[in-house]
């Protein structure tokens, strides 16, 4: 049975970036959706500035049914991701169900990596151009683009604009 508004929020086990955890999540609670905390190993994960964030579930265990979103999370460790199975199928899945992937600041390299945003349009933090030019992405250079149930944002700038598009995303598919 699906959740009724519950995000899987995706973080790199170290160095994710703390505005974009902190500023997407407040819009997540601010709105009544709930987040689960998911990382590519089942324990704590460790911020760019040191602070630990609780993981509920390791990404191979995260269950897609219990979600309407996927948000990856950027900051310098989330480069683990770009070539982790386990994250580019979580991509996968969740955008061939029909559900919100969404990604900030690095973040977006992961679904271009999944082979989701070829041809479509998005916005990635400017150290990242190039890898999401060679997927063939269109970019955008917004701070946060929508293209259809693909949210991305460009940096920590950006994460409660990103977050709100996310809580508007999640209501217009609840429609």
């Amino acid at each position: 049975m699906e959740s009724k508004n519950e995000v899987l929020m995706v973080l790199a086990n170290f160095n994710f970036n703390d505005d974009e955890y902190e500023y997407t999540k407040k819009m997540f609670d601010d709105n009544g959706i709930e987040v689960t905390i998911a990382a590519a190993e089942h324990e704590d994960c460790a911020s760019v500035s040191g602070k630990t964030v609780e993981t509920n579930v390791s990404m191979q265990n995260a269950v897609i049914d219990n979600f309407k979103a996927v948000v990856f999370i950027g900051g310098r460790g989330v480069d683990a991701y770009f070539t982790d199975d386990s994250a580019l199928e979580l991509a996968r899945n969740f955008y061939n169900a029909n559900k919100i992937v969404a990604a900030i600041c690095w973040a977006p390299v992961i679904l271009a990596r999944a082979g989701i945003l070829t041809g479509r349009k998005a916005t990635v933090w400017e150290g990242a151009i190039t890898e999401m030019q060679k997927a063939g992405v269109k970019l955008t250079g917004e701070e946060v683009t929508i293209d259809g149930t693909i949210v991305t944002a460009n940096g920590p700038e950006a994460a409660i604009a990103f977050g709100q598009a996310i809580v508007n995303s999640i209501n217009s598919l609840a429609k």
